[in-house]
Protein backbone atom coordinates (compact mmCIF):
# COMPACT_ATOMS: atom_id res chain seq x y z
CA UNK A 1 0.00 0.00 0.00
CA UNK A 2 1.43 3.41 -1.16
CA UNK A 3 2.16 5.87 2.27
CA UNK A 4 -0.32 8.48 1.51
CA UNK A 5 -3.01 5.68 1.18
CA UNK A 6 -1.38 4.06 4.47
CA UNK A 7 -1.33 7.77 6.53
CA UNK A 8 -5.41 8.65 5.38
CA UNK A 9 -6.22 5.08 6.60
CA UNK A 10 -4.91 5.67 9.41
CA UNK A 11 -7.05 8.90 9.80
CA UNK A 12 -10.17 7.75 9.22
CA UNK A 13 -9.40 4.97 11.45
CA UNK A 14 -7.90 7.07 14.50
CA UNK A 15 -11.09 9.54 13.74
CA UNK A 16 -13.96 6.63 13.76
CA UNK A 17 -12.81 5.80 17.01
CA UNK A 18 -12.70 9.64 18.25
CA UNK A 19 -16.30 9.56 17.20
CA UNK A 20 -17.01 6.19 19.25
CA UNK A 21 -15.41 7.50 22.14
CA UNK A 22 -17.18 10.67 22.36
CA UNK A 23 -20.62 9.16 21.39
CA UNK A 24 -20.35 7.06 24.34
CA UNK A 25 -19.40 9.64 26.61
CA UNK A 26 -22.30 11.68 25.63
CA UNK A 27 -24.64 8.82 25.88
CA UNK A 28 -23.62 8.13 29.78
CA UNK A 29 -24.00 11.97 30.15
CA UNK A 30 -27.39 11.92 29.14
CA UNK A 31 -28.19 9.16 31.22
CA UNK A 32 -26.55 10.33 34.63
CA UNK A 33 -30.19 12.67 34.99
CA UNK A 34 -30.53 16.32 35.81
CA UNK A 35 -30.37 14.58 39.95
CA UNK A 36 -26.53 14.35 39.55
CA UNK A 37 -25.61 17.76 38.68
CA UNK A 38 -22.69 17.65 40.78
CA UNK A 39 -21.14 14.46 39.15
CA UNK A 40 -22.11 15.52 35.88
CA UNK A 41 -20.14 18.50 36.58
CA UNK A 42 -17.55 16.13 37.51
CA UNK A 43 -17.60 14.74 34.72
CA UNK A 44 -17.92 17.32 32.31
CA UNK A 45 -14.41 18.15 33.11
CA UNK A 46 -13.32 15.05 32.82
CA UNK A 47 -14.61 15.11 28.85
CA UNK A 48 -12.67 18.05 28.39
CA UNK A 49 -9.57 16.79 29.99
CA UNK A 50 -9.72 13.66 28.44
CA UNK A 51 -10.56 15.64 24.87
CA UNK A 52 -7.45 17.61 24.71
CA UNK A 53 -5.86 14.30 25.35
CA UNK A 54 -7.03 12.61 22.71
CA UNK A 55 -6.70 15.81 20.28
CA UNK A 56 -3.11 15.53 21.44
CA UNK A 57 -2.79 12.02 21.25
CA UNK A 58 -4.11 12.44 17.68
CA UNK A 59 -1.85 15.30 16.58
CA UNK A 60 1.60 12.70 18.10
CA UNK A 61 0.03 9.31 15.76
CA UNK A 62 -1.08 11.77 13.11
CA UNK A 63 -0.23 15.18 12.17
CA UNK A 64 3.45 14.06 13.55
CA UNK A 65 4.13 11.87 11.15
CA UNK A 66 2.50 13.65 8.27
CA UNK A 67 4.71 16.52 9.37
CA UNK A 68 7.75 13.91 9.42
CA UNK A 69 6.66 12.94 5.86
CA UNK A 70 6.40 16.45 4.49
CA UNK A 71 9.66 16.96 5.54
CA UNK A 72 11.24 14.03 3.89
CA UNK A 73 9.50 14.68 1.20
CA UNK A 74 11.01 18.58 0.76
CA UNK A 75 14.75 17.03 1.30
CA UNK A 76 14.45 14.29 -1.23
CA UNK A 77 13.16 17.06 -3.77
CA UNK A 78 16.61 19.21 -2.82
CA UNK A 79 18.57 16.11 -3.44
CA UNK A 80 16.64 15.32 -6.46
CA UNK A 81 16.74 19.65 -7.91
CA UNK A 82 21.34 19.59 -6.33
CA UNK A 83 21.71 16.15 -8.75
CA UNK A 84 20.05 17.53 -11.61
CA UNK A 85 21.81 20.62 -11.51
CA UNK A 86 25.02 18.67 -11.38
CA UNK A 87 24.02 16.75 -14.18
CA UNK A 88 23.13 20.04 -16.09
CA UNK A 89 26.56 20.90 -15.17
CA UNK A 90 28.00 18.22 -16.68
CA UNK A 91 25.96 18.58 -20.18
CA UNK A 92 27.03 22.17 -20.06
CA UNK A 93 30.74 21.02 -19.63
CA UNK A 94 30.32 18.15 -22.59
CA UNK A 95 28.68 20.76 -25.06
CA UNK A 96 31.76 23.02 -23.99
CA UNK A 97 33.61 21.29 -25.94
CA UNK A 98 32.57 21.12 -29.38
CA UNK A 99 29.85 24.38 -29.40
CA UNK A 100 30.54 28.02 -29.12
CA UNK A 101 30.00 29.07 -25.86
CA UNK A 102 29.68 32.28 -23.95
CA UNK A 103 28.14 33.96 -20.96
CA UNK A 104 27.36 37.32 -19.91
CA UNK A 105 25.50 39.37 -17.38
CA UNK A 106 22.52 41.60 -17.11
CA UNK A 107 24.27 44.37 -19.46
CA UNK A 108 25.98 42.29 -22.03
CA UNK A 109 29.51 42.00 -20.28
CA UNK A 110 31.65 38.69 -21.23
CA UNK A 111 31.90 36.84 -18.44
CA UNK A 112 32.97 33.19 -20.06
CA UNK A 113 34.02 31.88 -23.13
CA UNK A 114 35.30 28.77 -24.43
CA UNK A 115 38.14 27.92 -26.63
CA UNK A 116 35.99 26.91 -29.71
CA UNK A 117 34.94 31.04 -29.29
CA UNK A 118 38.62 32.12 -28.72
CA UNK A 119 39.25 29.75 -31.92
CA UNK A 120 36.75 30.81 -34.28
CA UNK A 121 36.41 34.99 -33.51
CA UNK A 122 40.39 35.09 -33.15
CA UNK A 123 40.31 36.41 -29.98
CA UNK A 124 41.77 35.41 -26.11
CA UNK A 125 39.70 34.71 -23.11
CA UNK A 126 41.86 37.92 -21.84
CA UNK A 127 40.47 39.83 -24.66
CA UNK A 128 36.59 38.54 -24.45
CA UNK A 129 36.18 38.35 -21.01
CA UNK A 130 35.16 41.80 -19.21
CA UNK A 131 33.86 43.21 -22.28
CA UNK A 132 31.11 44.00 -24.09
CA UNK A 133 29.69 41.04 -26.58
CA UNK A 134 29.64 43.71 -29.21
CA UNK A 135 33.64 43.26 -29.36
CA UNK A 136 32.80 40.64 -32.02
CA UNK A 137 29.49 42.25 -33.60
CA UNK A 138 29.61 43.04 -37.53
CA UNK A 139 28.47 45.93 -38.52
CA UNK A 140 25.68 44.71 -41.09
CA UNK A 141 23.93 43.00 -38.36
CA UNK A 142 20.54 45.12 -38.02
CA UNK A 143 20.16 46.74 -34.93
CA UNK A 144 16.76 45.39 -34.78
CA UNK A 145 18.04 42.03 -34.54
CA UNK A 146 19.89 42.49 -31.21
CA UNK A 147 16.79 44.97 -30.10
CA UNK A 148 14.60 41.79 -30.47
CA UNK A 149 16.86 39.89 -28.73
CA UNK A 150 17.01 41.92 -25.87
CA UNK A 151 13.47 41.61 -25.84
CA UNK A 152 13.06 38.28 -25.72
CA UNK A 153 15.58 37.26 -23.54
CA UNK A 154 16.00 39.89 -20.55
CA UNK A 155 11.92 41.15 -20.63
CA UNK A 156 9.80 38.32 -21.93
CA UNK A 157 12.81 35.95 -20.44
CA UNK A 158 12.69 33.14 -23.15
CA UNK A 159 15.04 31.68 -25.41
CA UNK A 160 16.37 33.63 -28.58
CA UNK A 161 17.49 31.87 -31.17
CA UNK A 162 18.52 33.58 -34.79
CA UNK A 163 21.30 33.65 -37.58
CA UNK A 164 23.85 36.20 -36.93
CA UNK A 165 26.83 37.60 -38.51
CA UNK A 166 29.73 38.35 -36.58
CA UNK A 167 33.21 39.72 -37.05
CA UNK A 168 36.75 38.23 -36.08
CA UNK A 169 39.55 39.71 -34.59
CA UNK A 170 41.22 39.84 -37.75
CA UNK A 171 37.91 41.55 -39.73
CA UNK A 172 37.04 38.59 -41.09
CA UNK A 173 33.17 37.53 -41.24
CA UNK A 174 31.37 34.50 -40.00
CA UNK A 175 27.90 33.29 -39.46
CA UNK A 176 27.03 31.85 -36.33
CA UNK A 177 23.18 29.55 -35.18
CA UNK A 178 22.55 31.01 -32.17
CA UNK A 179 20.60 30.57 -28.98
CA UNK A 180 21.18 32.75 -26.16
CA UNK A 181 19.39 31.36 -23.02
CA UNK A 182 18.33 33.98 -19.75
CA UNK A 183 19.24 32.56 -16.63
CA UNK A 184 16.79 33.02 -13.36
CA UNK A 185 17.43 33.07 -9.96
CA UNK A 186 15.77 31.87 -7.48
CA UNK A 187 13.54 34.57 -7.29
CA UNK A 188 12.31 34.47 -11.29
CA UNK A 189 14.63 37.48 -12.45
CA UNK A 190 17.29 37.00 -14.74
CA UNK A 191 20.71 37.08 -13.02
CA UNK A 192 22.62 35.86 -16.18
CA UNK A 193 22.93 34.75 -19.86
CA UNK A 194 24.00 31.42 -21.86
CA UNK A 195 24.78 31.61 -25.57
CA UNK A 196 25.43 28.78 -27.42
CA UNK A 197 26.79 28.95 -30.97
CA UNK A 198 27.24 26.58 -34.45
CA UNK A 199 29.43 27.78 -37.12
CA UNK A 200 27.14 27.76 -40.11
CA UNK A 201 29.58 30.16 -42.46
CA UNK A 202 29.94 27.61 -45.17
CA UNK A 203 25.98 27.82 -45.86
CA UNK A 204 26.86 32.18 -45.90
CA UNK A 205 29.90 32.13 -48.64
CA UNK A 206 30.52 35.47 -49.74
CA UNK A 207 31.77 36.60 -52.90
Amino acid sequence: MHKDEKLLKDIRVYSQEMLLFFEIIVNEYEKAGNNKIRGIEAQGDFIFVLSVLILFVAGIFIFYPASRKIEKNTMELKEAIQDKTKELQKSIDIISDYVIYSRTDLKGIITYVNKIFCDISGFTKEELIGHPHNVIRHPDTPKETFQEMWRTIKVQKRIWAGVIKNRARDGRAYYVQTSIMPILNKEGEVKEFIALRNDISSIYKEN
